[in-house]
This record gives C-alpha cells, structure tokens and sequence, in this order.
C-alpha cells in the first residue's frame, strides 16, 4: 500500500515527464568511481536549484555517492569566480556534477468542434495549451584535472512543472551513467531511496 502511494505521489510530482537523452562517457574514465560529488544546477530559479539539489543528493545516494551542495559552497550571496575553483577543490569532492538548463513552453492551439444535435449545438475546443520544455545538458567534471568524465545533451518534456522536467533529466542522465558503466546502483535499495521519495 505504502509503495502504491508513493507511486501515486511520483506520477502526480512528475507528471507524465520524459527525458530524451544522449550520453558520453570519457574512455579514460570507462572504470572510474565516483566517491563524492558537489551537484550544481544552472539556469534555475533559486528554491529549484535547492529543491533539486536535495532531491539529487537522494538519487546519488541510491549509487552510494556522497554528494555536497554547490549552492553550501558557493552561497549565492558571495558567488566569487575567482576563488570557486579552489573552493570546489577544497571541498573533498573528486567530482562536479553540473546539470545545466534551459526552460521554455510550447503552446497549441486546440481548434473548436461544433457537434450539430437534436437540442442545438454543442462547441468543444477552441482553446490554447501550454507544454513546459526544457533543454539539458549534464556534464561531470574531474575536480582534480577538470577533464569531463561525463557529457549529455538532451531535452525534458510532459512535466507539470519545471522542477519536475528537471528531476527526470537527472534521473535519466544518471540511469545513463549506469548504463555505461561510470556509475552502480546498491544491489538492496536503502531505506528511503529516491524511488520512493520523488
């Protein structure tokens, strides 16, 4: 019953989200593992980056990665180009997990229908709708040579809300990281996985 709501929850947070996505992983990088990672979200508005932030945290959890918020390190009243870099690296992360985006909508015109009956018209239609998209790419820094471990490019459609658009491209970006085998899963799904919790 519990894992039925839970379900329920996901689908009505996610909506019917999908997330096209095209991944690569460095050859150099084919066996490495990920220990700890800062996540960092660009193009969000600031309770997405820290709703995601959070909800990403969980997902990495998931592969037994440790992970520090971007936005804990660099506060965003005191971003510093100049010192971030040594920041980053004096964090004890290995790696950066960087999931840029870019939103937009996409509206349609649904034209009227006219049903003629018995007792008169009936007018069906005749009113636009809004579809919130949103362009992704996913990179994984190296922290320690800034070489990218991990790129992907894609687009999140369907979603009730721009968070939910970008949870599934994090999601489907890391399920690509397993794929390829940059990233894996705990064999026993923790207590409060990030199945559950989306």
């Amino acid at each position: 019953m519990r894992k039925l709501l839970c379900l329920i929850i996901l689908f009505m947070v996610t909506g019917c989200a999908s997330t096209d996505l095209t991944g690569y992983v460095d050859p150099a990088y084919q066996h490495h593992n990920l220990g700890k990672t800062i996540i960092c979200i660009k193009g969000a508005d600031m309770g997405e980056v820290f709703e995601a932030e959070d909800k990403i945290s969980l997902m990495l959890a998931d592969y037994n990665i440790q992970s520090l918020k971007y936005s804990e390190i660099i506060l965003p009243t005191r971003e510093n180009r100049t010192t971030e870099g040594a920041l980053l690296r004096s964090s004890g992360a290995d790696s950066l997990l960087l999931v840029a985006v870019a939103k937009g909508s996409v509206e349609d015109y649904v034209p009227p229908t006219y049903t003629y009956g018995k007792y008169g018209t009936t007018v069906s239609g005749g009113y636009y709708t809004t579809d919130l998209i949103m362009a992704t790419n996913v990179t994984v820094f190296d922290l320690h040579t800034g070489n990218q471990i991990y790129t992907a490019d894609g687009k999140s459609d369907g979603g009730l809300s721009y968070i939910s658009l970008l949870l599934n491209a994090a999601k489907t970006s890391l399920k690509d990281m397993e794929k390829k085998g940059l990233i894996h899963k705990l064999p026993v799904p923790r207590e409060n996985s990030s199945d559950e919790i989306l």
